[in-house]
């Protein structure tokens, strides 16, 4: 083999060398954009689940706790007889307040459309109770028609 050759064998070499060595450094600069890319999307998965984690429990301190009552709640009150429409002229008179049940008004001052927010009168609620409505009454005594007012109810519909 002359010296030309050996040159020659040696830069070939030696390109060779160099070739592989920019390919190893093309390789670990795309491992690490990789490597950067996954990683910026296990954050990103990571800050999304712990928002998603803190809203559902800030959502689960909203709610209200479940608790069981021994005992009886509330009072107990009679039937006042058959749920009979009336006039809304007249005046119905009642045994127990809040009024419960027995006659009340009919077509078109009752049932009172949902949410009501306004202070009701026993013939309308009572209609509304006919129709599956719920009544939440406050400041009730016993002996007092005027007493007992209708709270805003939060239903905005029937089920």
């Amino acid at each position: 083999m002359s010296r030309t050759q050996r040159e020659l064998k040696a830069l070939r070499q030696q390109q060779r060398e160099e070739a592989a060595a920019r390919q190893r450094s093309r390789d670990r600069r795309n491992l690490l954009i990789i490597g950067g890319v996954l990683g910026a999307a296990a954050l990103g998965i990571l800050v999304v689940a712990l928002y998603l984690n803190n809203q559902a429990q800030v959502a689960s301190a909203n709610h209200l706790k479940f608790q069981t009552v021994s005992g009886t709640i509330g009072t107990q009150v009679p039937d006042e007889g058959p749920a009979t429409h009336i006039d809304p002229s007249t005046t119905a008179t009642y045994k127990f307040y809040p009024a419960t049940s027995g006659p009340h008004y009919a077509q078109p001052v009752a049932p009172v459309p949902w949410r009501t927010v306004s202070t009701l009168v026993e013939g309308q609620y009572l209609h509304n109770l006919e129709h599956g409505g719920i009544a939440i009454l406050y400041n009730c005594r016993t002996t007092s028609r005027t007493s007992c007012r209708p709270s805003q109810s939060s239903a905005s519909s029937r089920w």
